[in-house]
């Protein structure tokens, strides 16, 4: 679970990074609108995103594929982090409460 906090932890970094780089492309004045996730991937993964839809097997996964790449980079990786966030929290034990304490 702390793999699972630090890797959300990391995520919601690169998202932070990646709204500052899309408010810097905001204050230039050129054609770029911003970062979108499927870029992103493309640029890192070094396959364009059509590559990895193709051989998804059912239409909504490439469907649904196609919605998350087409969000804000620092929406899609905020959204996972936050989940991955959640997710490393619900396994953590809380302590009790005593009644008697």
């Amino acid at each position: 679970m702390m793999f699972l906090r630090l890797f959300g932890w990391l995520l919601m970094g690169m998202a932070f990074i990646a709204a500052s780089a899309e408010a810097v492309l905001a204050l230039n004045t050129g054609t770029q609108s911003g970062l979108v996730a499927g870029e992103v991937w493309t640029l890192l993964s070094g396959q364009p995103l059509h590559a990895f839809t193709a051989d998804a097997g059912t239409p909504w996964v490439s469907i649904l594929v196609r919605m998350v790449m087409d969000l804000p980079a620092w929406l899609a990786v905020g959204l996972v982090g936050l989940s991955l966030l959640v997710v490393g929290r619900l396994g953590r034990p809380r302590p009790r409460s005593r009644a008697f304490g």
